[in-house]
């Protein structure tokens, strides 16, 4: 967060109820950590598992089908369907490699970090960074 924004949010503080103090304090001593993308990976696929119901066709007939790249990955059993899935299918981060970069790379775009700042930092490529 720039310093200006952050001047303003101080400024702010005054404006706050005694209820509102309390939020925040709790919040700056316990930062919610599941709004981070490996966080996110992990809830997504532990409700895949859970409901037990393929993504593709909707029936309940999926099982277990192994790990892939270090996420469960699932398989109808329903005829005609028999298709695999794992927790990244059918998202954006699907295709995405680095993915034990993925959380220093959403902390650079949470910072509004250039791209070749984004890049050097995450060590990946510029094109990487951009995708």
């Amino acid at each position: 967060m720039d310093r200006s924004r952050f001047k303003h949010y101080l400024a702010q503080i005054d404006t706050l109820t005694a209820a509102q103090r309390e939020q925040l304090l709790a919040a700056l001593k316990n930062p919610d950590h599941t709004s981070t993308i490996p966080s996110q990976v992990r809830e997504r696929e532990r409700r895949l598992e859970a409901e037990r119901t393929c993504i593709h066709c909707g029936t309940t007939g999926v099982r277990k089908h192994g790990k892939t790249s270090n996420l469960s990955r699932f398989r109808c059993v329903a005829e005609g369907c028999g298709k695999t899935y794992t927790a990244l299918t059918g998202t954006r981060l699907a295709r995405m490699r680095h993915r034990a970069k993925w959380a220093l790379l959403q902390d650079c775009l949470r910072q509004r970090t250039i791209l070749h700042e984004t890049a050097r930092r995450c060590g990946i490529s510029y094109v990487t960074a951009f995708r």
